[in-house]
This record gives C-alpha cells, sequence and structure tokens, in this order.
C-alpha cells in the first residue's frame, strides 16, 4: 500500500493518484487527521510499530505502508471566527502527523524538516547557505527598513526592481511614485525586501536525481542541474521546485518552494513528474537520504 499524505497538490495529485492505479497499486489518500482516526502503539519483545485506524473501520500496521508522498501540510483559512482556538487545534493535528511520517519505516519523498512543515513559507534568505554549498548564487536583493537604502538598491539595478515579499513566491514591479510611498509606509513597521528579477524566469523541478524544466532553458541553467540536485540533498528534500532567472552576472535563485506546486508546468510534464515521483517509491532512491553522482 502507498500513502498520498496531505492536502492534495492541485497541478499533479489526480495524475499522482492515477500513476499509482495504472500500476495496479493500491493507494491510500490522507489529506487530513479526521475526529475519527487514531493511531495505537503496540509494544512487544520484538519491537514497536503504529496502527493506523481509519474512519472507515480499517486498520493497518506502518510495516504494511510500501511508500509514501507528502504534499502540502494542512492548513486553515485565515478569516474563520475562533481564529487562535482553530490554529492550536490544527497545530496539534499537523504534529502527530508529523511524528508519524518522520517513524514510517518505508520510503517517503519529502520527510519534510520541521521548518518546512511548521512555516507558513520559507523564505529565500533562509537558503543562501544551502546555496553557497551548491555553487549556487541567490537573485541581487535588498532587506532594509531604510527608504533610502532602498532607493540606492533601485537605483543600481533600474527597471529590474521588484519588491518581493518574504511570505509569497511572487514579486511585484515598482513603477510610480506611488508604488514608492506606499513602500516608505510599510517600512516604518518592517523590513522591506526588494529584488532584482530578470525575465523571463525558469521553473525547475527536482524529482530525485533529475530536473524537469517548465519551458526550453539556455545551456547555462542546464548546466546547473548538478547543483539543483544537490540543493534538494542540502535541504533534506526529494521534490522541490525552484524559479531562476539569468542575468548579466550569470544565472540566479530568486525563489525555491519546499511545497512545488507545478503552477507553470504543463500537463505533459506533470504527468512525467508524477511518474518519476511513483519511482522514487519503488526503487527507494531519494536524493534526501542518497546522493546522487551528478
Amino acid at each position: 500500500m502507498f500513502l498520498l499524505l496531505g492536502e492534495p497538490i492541485p497541478g499533479i495529485s489526480e495524475l499522482l493518484l492515477a500513476s499509482f492505479r495504472n500500476r495496479k497499486h493500491e493507494v491510500l489518500i490522507i489529506p487530513d487527521l479526521t475526529p475519527k482516526m487514531r493511531f495505537v502503539l503496540r509494544i512487544s519483545t520484538l519491537g514497536t510499530s503504529c496502527e493506523l485506524h481509519l474512519d472507515d473501520g480499517r486498520s493497518f500496521l506502518d510495516k504494511q505502508i510500501d511508500g509514501a508522498i507528502v504534499q502540502n501540510p494542512p492548513r486553515i483559512p485565515r478569516d474563520l471566527p475562533n481564529i487562535e482556538q482553530e490554529e492550536y487545534a490544527r497545530s496539534e493535528k499537523n504534529a502527530t502527523l508529523f511524528a508519524w511520517l518522520w517513524n514510517l519505516k518505508c520510503p517517503v519523498v519529502n520527510r519534510y524538516p520541521a521548518i518546512f512543515w511548521y512555516s507558513t513559507r520559507v523564505p529565500l534568505p533562509f537558503f543562501r547557505r544551502l546555496l553557497a554549498q551548491c555553487n549556487l548564487y541567490a537573485a541581487d536583493a535588498a532587506l532594509s527598513n531604510v527608504p533610502l537604502e532602498l532607493r540606492r538598491f533601485a537605483s543600481n539595478v533600474g527597471d529590474q526592481v521588484r519588491y518581493a515579499p518574504l511570505s509569497s513566491a511572487k514579486s511585484f514591479r515598482i513603477e510610480t511614485a506611488e508604488d514608492w510611498i506606499g513602500l516608505s509606509k510599510m517600512a516604518e513597521l518592517c523590513p522591506v525586501n526588494l529584488m532584482q528579477v530578470v525575465p523571463p524566469i525558469y521553473m525547475a523541478c527536482v524529482v530525485g536525481c533529475t530536473v524537469y524544466w517548465n519551458k526550453a532553458v539556455p545551456p547555462i541553467l542546464t548546466d546547473l542541474e548538478g547543483s539543483l540536485v544537490q540543493l534538494a540533498v542540502a535541504a533534506g528534500l526529494s521534490f522541490i521546485e525552484v524559479q531562476l532567472l539569468v542575468t548579466n552576472d550569470g544565472p540566479r535563485v530568486c525563489s525555491i518552494e519546499a511545497f512545488p506546486s507545478l503552477a507553470r508546468f504543463d500537463s505533459g510534464t506533470c504527468k512525467i513528474i508524477a511518474d518519476a515521483l511513483l519511482g522514487l517509491l519503488v526503487t527507494g532512491k531519494l536524493t534526501s537520504s542518497s546522493p546522487c553522482d551528478t
């Protein structure tokens, strides 16, 4: 039996399910823990095991699971009433799911470290040390609450400057005086992140030891595929999405998504990625535990 854990990835979940079933694999989807689901820890002289009881009355031991793919951690809508109580309940459920997936003995695609699982989004500055280890470079950026410093950075990169919130993979062009007035007001409350963005933006999806692109890319980017695989290894993941661009100084990484959305990949490439993810489970060759020869 194989598991799909967590909230579905819109662009690929149905393809993953079809990929499993086309190969006659039994697959169980657990998007979230429900009140009727329970875990039973069994301890004996032969060792320990965990038994999962489902809503429909079925139960199975962890040793019956052949592999799992972790998708997105369940989140709650931000506009709910009694948000604090909802957040507490959600954090408890996510902690239970996190502990269980870390104790699974089968191959797991993206057995997420805690920093990814519990953060809404891990921003690019967190990855700078890992990027340096892999001979990759982040896009030039300025994080400051001093308007003069932000203006100085913008003057250096010209019309390539964008406002890049640390909480989002999106960036916004800074063009008008009104834009700068808004940024200055924001800087009074918190540091503002500006980034040099040079279109076009290329999307790379790392699955195990292979890199898939959302469009045709120049050789200067394909030469980085080994480094992108190393980045996934360094982050402890087997499935990540990376945004890159090419500046006058060479290739630059402008975003890293530990929870790939594949929104900019066509259906054909998504199908290939789904098959590749299943291949990781069948072979057990996960980059987070078995680095590739690159």
